[in-house]
């Protein structure tokens, strides 16, 4: 089976951070791919298009309307899902063994993601050791999908 990550973007307000998003899924080639979800700006913004330098021709990407929409299209094909969210029952990222179909669902930075709609979804955290408790989206994407990539280099 090929191993994939699915990054869902849960309404990422910022379109620099998406752009971004693109250029890290392209660095790990083929393996990963992402739905964009609300009022998460598509690769046609051009903010995103300036950040992504051309990562949105590489990467496969869909639009969803709602957050919903793109979490039963990914269980509808075969994906694991996690939250990457600070919750009282978060797990540890490194903590994980992920299987070879990995959804990834990332918030935005003021709301994070939907735990309503989530609720039945194991979250993962990056475990915080300053004064400050959150990393920007796009570092605790890329920090999540390598740890991912790398946990299946070494099994």
């Amino acid at each position: 089976m090929k191993k994939k990550i699915l990054i869902i973007l849960d309404n990422i307000r910022s379109a620099y951070n998406v752009g971004a998003i693109f250029r890290t899924a392209d660095s790990l080639g083929k393996v990963c791919l992402i739905y964009v979800c609300g009022i998460s700006p598509t690769p046609e913004n051009i903010k995103v298009l300036k950040t992504s330098l051309g990562a949105e021709n590489s990467v496969f990407w869909t639009y969803f309307a709602t957050l919903d929409k793109a979490l039963n299209q990914a269980r509808g094909k075969g994906y694991h899902l996690y939250i990457l969210e600070q919750t009282n029952k978060a797990v540890k990222y490194n903590k994980i063994k992920f299987p070879s179909k990995c959804a990834i669902v990332v918030g935005n930075e003021i709301d994070g993601v939907n735990l309503i709609k989530t609720r039945n979804i194991l979250s993962i955290e990056i475990p915080m050791y300053g004064t400050k408790k959150s990393l920007n989206v796009e570092v605790a994407t890329a920090i999540l999908i390598y740890q991912i990539y790398n946990s299946w280099e070494i099994t």
